[in-house]
């Protein structure tokens, strides 16, 4: 599954299976991408497309804010929620595989000092 980042944390998403559980118009799936309908307006030529290895999608006929996103915010839309909601489902079902927001010193392993015996 790709990994993506939500709130500074990589997250393992099945992106497609995330996206297969909303009706789509005139949808085609290809290996890296799905290309369909807009969600976001009356549209009868599939102009939005989502990237499956990355969750980025765009809208090419919009002609306002939802022209482009990341699959929080798509997923806010299609669950009827916000982007926050999502955010958290997302990471509540996946869980987190590194944070990349923690700013702990971390593991510090020390130089070890070498000498030289004849």
């Amino acid at each position: 599954m790709p990994i993506i980042i939500i709130r500074g944390k990589q997250v393992d998403v099945d992106i497609e299976a995330e996206l297969r559980e909303y009706p789509w118009e005139r949808e085609r799936w290809t290996a890296d991408k799905l290309i369909a309908c807009s969600p976001f307006r009356h549209d009868s030529h599939p102009s939005f497309f989502v990237n499956l290895e990355r969750g980025g999608w765009a809208d090419s006929g919009a002609h306002d804010d939802n022209k482009s996103g990341n699959l929080p915010s798509l997923l806010g839309y299609l669950r009827g929620t916000d982007w926050a909601e999502a955010s958290d489902y997302l990471i509540d079902k996946y869980g987190v595989l590194y944070d990349l927001t923690d700013d702990s010193e971390g593991v510090h392993i020390p130089t070890p000092k070498l000498t030289y015996s004849t």
